[in-house]
């Protein structure tokens, strides 16, 4: 099916919708394209964002190690301490 105008009009409605129908089994009226392409650019985001977020802490590792043990102050994370804000990546990994 191709996609809906609602998917370019409110995306947030677009996805409620597309959820409902594959719960209820409604394939044939399920947007499967952009769903899959949802899917598969959802993926390279989490990927882009963790290998983002590792050279961060490789980074500080780094100067933490060659810069004499320099470290955040207490209850700061050396993140924090740079005025960054994370939140956590919560990683599956799947056998």
């Amino acid at each position: 099916m191709p996609r809906s105008a609602l998917y370019d009009r409110d995306f947030f409605a677009w996805a409620n919708e597309q959820a409902a129908l594959l719960r209820e089994g409604k394939l044939e009226e399920a947007d499967l394209e952009s769903i899959a392409e949802e899917i598969e650019s959802m993926g390279k985001t989490e990927k882009r964002e963790l290998i983002s977020r590792l050279t961060v802490l490789l980074l500080h590792l780094l100067k933490w190690r060659y810069q004499g043990g320099c470290v955040a102050p207490a209850g700061e994370t050396a993140s924090e301490s740079s005025g960054e804000r994370s939140r956590p990546i919560l990683l599956t990994i799947q056998a």
